[in-house]
Parts: structure tokens; sequence; C-alpha cells
């Protein structure tokens, strides 16, 4: 999840730790971690096969859920609600329905 909201949602480490109530150095290391894994595995990033998404789609709603949440209260601006995020994570909602 951790990674998933840095990489693919452009979430920063300190928002994700806010969002997952967690301290930022466990998010950190988490994400960390997370690279490791998937550079000695050597896995590769892809689309999951069709029967694999149904599994797979709590999660991706979740960090939809946590980017949108981002949008609607920023971590470390002065800006009230950031329409990117929300627009992001409306956009990315979008693709769960298809």
């Amino acid at each position: 999840m951790t990674l998933t909201l840095r990489v693919v949602c452009g979430l920063p480490t300190a928002s994700i730790a806010r969002l997952l109530l967690l301290p930022e150095p466990t998010v950190a290391q988490r994400i960390v971690r997370a690279k490791r894994k998937i550079r000695d595995a050597g896995i590769r990033l892809r689309v999951p096969d069709p029967g694999d998404r149904p599994a797979r789609l709590a999660s991706v709603l979740r960090a939809v859920y946590l980017t949108f949440t981002e949008g609607h209260s920023p971590h470390g601006t002065s800006a009230v609600v950031r329409d990117d995020l929300c627009e992001e994570a409306v956009r990315l909602a979008g693709g769960c329905t298809g």
C-alpha cells in the first residue's frame, strides 16, 4: 500500500504516514523494503490478469480513497483542497468500475 501511494498516487512519505496513522520513518522503511523486494525478485510492472483483479480491488480502492482524502485535507501545504489529487482519485476510481 505504501509503495502504491508513493509511486502511483505521488503522495509524499509524510502524507502517507499521516493517512495511515504511522510514524514517518516506519512508512519510509516500508517503501524501501517494498522497492528492494521488487528489485530482488525481478517483479515486472504489469496489468493483472482478469481473474486476479477482484482479489486486488479492495487494496486499489483503499489507495484511491486515501488519495482523495489527502486531496481534501492536504498535509504540508496552505491549500485547503488539492484539486489535482481529488481529480486523480476520481479518475482512478472510474477505472475500477470497468
